[in-house]
């Protein structure tokens, strides 16, 4: 993606941290918000300000007194205006490049007669829906693979619930990227480092060869004086720094102080992380279709480079070291030569696969392939249950497994839960009429038990404390904690339309009075 000055200096904060194809991604995202609750206005709000591309707002309500409370993006002035229109008029003022529009209709009736309208989307935020409404909505977004964003913010708590079949993440953000295969040089590095004449250097010379170069070379004459074994045994690694320390010319040569602080990386064998093992071997990646997302067609082409040649592609990059500038440049130039060398050998499979799948070779382009072939070693799948799953057959046993494990905020889950059972019954929130708050907090408790019966478990104290508090809530937002959740939810929004950075497996749980969250599979 090439951006112009202005749009590099607009964006700039933000392209340090997912650079120019994760802000590209973003700008091509289409988001849809179901209700423009509090929660839902700051989502969008966190999402138009680093620009998306388009929002559309399904909302058939009205303003309301009460929402001029919680949410910023609405007025006295509005009151009795229909509040989609209103929230999108005043986002549009954040972020001249963004698209949006309201849809003042009841989203019910929408995903019962148009489901298919929501398959344009990259993603679905939904707020303060009951699951008569959810559940037809989640089945739609799963079956399409579009991600469905589940926020809710009751009183002090709020929850986030994430649902779509995988997320394939390539940018994931490690600490490091370095990968300098002391242990097995390609011939232009060894070469390199075989050209290097220690003893006849004098002592500027001496002390500013990189230490790749001294590892590669000492490592090789303890090779050679110990029957061609690497240093293996915790003693054999201490004789090695011994080694490597003997052969300064001075005391103060800092180029073999990083030698010593590295040495341990010429001595382990460079081997595939497991959990990319596990990724090479997927059915996903061993039986493409037409249908393959590109991330399992690079897979699959990662499977046949590693079939090749035992390791995966380089990362080209490399660290800052003590060395001469001439001798660190021509060191990198190996490193990045090496690096695309690879990086072409990759692509040949990719080509070949997508010519058997008769797909055009432009369908995965080159700075996807070469994004890809760098972050190698830290690809993550991210597979969720879905909603349906968890409404129908909740995990019991993990709900069991959380309250053995004690300080946590599961009861918390489970009061959440008897709230949606609650709201899906009456049509209402509890506590929502004072004059059945009494009613209703009974009910929530016996709801909440209930849930609790089905793990095997009994009622405690807490969890009708919490159902009390909740009905005292009566349904409604307070701002902070929308405010709060909204950021969490644009957050992980950002993370899976860019692909970068981890997201959570697959709902969190906030509790303001804590000041805590837990995330929890369910």
């Amino acid at each position: 993606m090439v951006m112009d000055a202005n749009h590099s200096l607009k964006y700039d904060r933000q392209l340090r941290l997912w650079a120019a194809n994760g802000q590209s991604a973003l700008e091509k995202s289409r988001i849809c918000l179901i209700n423009g609750s509090a929660v839902g206005s700051e989502a969008l709000k966190n999402l138009v300000l680093p620009g998306i591309g388009s929002f559309v707002i399904i909302d058939n309500k009205f303003v309301l007194e009460e929402d001029t409370g919680v949410n910023f993006f609405v007025d006295v002035m509005s009151i009795g205006k229909p509040r989609a229109s209103t929230i999108v008029q005043h986002l549009l003022e954040l972020n001249d490049e963004v698209k949006g529009k309201a849809i003042l209709e009841d989203p019910l009736e929408l995903i019962a007669k148009q489901p298919e309208f929501f398959k344009d989307f990259t993603v679905v935020i939904a707020t303060d829906l009951s699951a008569t409404i959810l559940l037809p909505l989640s089945k739609v977004l799963w079956v399409a693979g579009i991600p469905l964003f589940v926020a809710k913010s009751v009183g002090f708590m709020a929850y986030l619930r994430i649902a779509v079949p995988e997320i394939t993440l390539v940018e994931t953000h490690p600490d490091s990227l370095v990968d300098l295969r002391l242990d097995s040089p390609w011939p232009e590095l060894r070469q390199f480092a075989d050209t290097l004449r220690l003893e006849e250097m004098n002592g500027q010379e001496h002390s500013h060869v990189p230490y790749i170069a001294l590892l590669i070379k000492l490592v090789q004459e303890w090779k050679n004086e110990n029957n061609g074994n690497t240093p293996s045994t915790s003693a054999e690694k201490q004789e090695f720094k011994e080694f490597i320390n003997s052969k300064k010319l001075t005391p103060d040569e800092e180029n073999f102080d990083e030698a010593i602080n590295q040495a341990r990386k010429a001595c382990v064998k460079t081997e595939i992380p497991k959990h990319v093992k596990v990724l090479l071997n997927d059915p996903q990646a061993q039986n493409l279709t037409p249908n393959s997302s590109n991330f399992w067609i690079l897979v699959r082409s990662l499977a046949d480079f590693v079939a090749a040649t035992g390791f995966l592609p380089l990362s080209g990059v490399l660290p800052d070291m003590k060395a001469d500038s001439s001798r660190y440049v021509l060191l990198q130039n190996i490193y990045h030569q090496k690096a695309q060398c690879d990086i072409s050998q990759v692509k040949s499979y990719i080509h070949k696969h997508l010519t058997v799948l008769k797909e055009s070779i432009d369908r995965i382009e080159d700075q996807e392939i070469e994004v890809f072939c760098k972050h190698a070693a830290y690809l993550k799948v991210i597979q969720y249950r879905s909603l349906e799953q968890e409404y129908t057959t909740p995990n019991t046993k993990r709900i069991a497994e959380l309250f053995e494990d004690g300080d946590n905020l599961i009861p918390q889950y489970v009061t959440l839960r008897a709230y949606d059972l609650f709201v899906e019954k009456n049509g209402h929130a509890p506590g929502k009429l004072i004059e059945r708050i009494e009613q209703d907090t009974t009910e929530l408790q016996e709801i909440a038990a209930d849930i609790m019966g089905q793990c095997g478990l009994a009622m405690t104290d807490l969890i009708q404390k919490h159902c009390a508090e909740t009905t005292r809530a009566g349904g409604a937002e307070l701002h902070n904690i929308s405010s709060f959740l909204g950021g969490l939810v644009a957050q992980e929004v950002i993370k899976v339309v860019t692909r970068q950075y981890v997201t959570f497996n697959n709902t969190c749980i906030f509790d303001a009075i804590k000041s805590r969250t837990i995330v929890l599979e369910m």
